[in-house]
């Protein structure tokens, strides 16, 4: 295998591999490993740099739903997890910025649902659940429907 097919093989698998492993620990701990978001995040900076195939808008773009996250984390003093939005953006490094807003409204969709199903159940709204297992999910439908369509 080439050294272009390889970066691309890992930059599919290693941002499931960090969205895996933080929502486990998340459901888990109510925490996500920042140790983990920055080893990830390294590895898709230098796979950007090696295979150097898009612009600086797209790649800016392709940041902002992480960067929105980020500030809604701050404005809310935590009610919406750092690790999820720095999560975010680390996805932003390895995907085209549709990929990611995709990613970004599908999650919304799963979290919103199991929200509405917490508050059913007779959760009050100061209930909280993990955000990075809707991410993943998000993530795992956009690849199912990239496999079912053949993109």
């Amino acid at each position: 295998m080439r050294m272009e097919e390889t970066l691309k093989v890992l930059g599919t698998f290693l941002p499931l591999f960090m969205l895996s492993v933080g929502a486990c620990t998340d459901l888990r701990e109510k925490s996500i490993d920042i140790r983990l978001i920055l080893s990830v995040g390294l590895s898709g900076i230098a796979i950007r740099v090696l295979l150097g195939d898009e612009s600086i808008p797209a790649i800016l773009a392709a940041l902002a739903p992480g960067m929105i996250l980020l500030a809604g984390s701050l404005a809310s003093s935590g009610g919406i997890g750092t690790g999820d939005g720095l999560s975010l953006l680390v996805l932003g490094l390895f995907y085209p910025p549709e990929k990611v807003w995709t990613i970004l409204f599908a999650a919304l969709c799963i979290g919103g649902t199991a929200g509405a199903f917490l508050l059913l159940r007779g959760r009050g709204r100061g209930y909280s659940f993990p955000f990075l297992p809707c991410l993943l999910a998000g993530c795992l439908c956009w690849e199912v429907m990239r496999m079912i369509h053949g993109r």
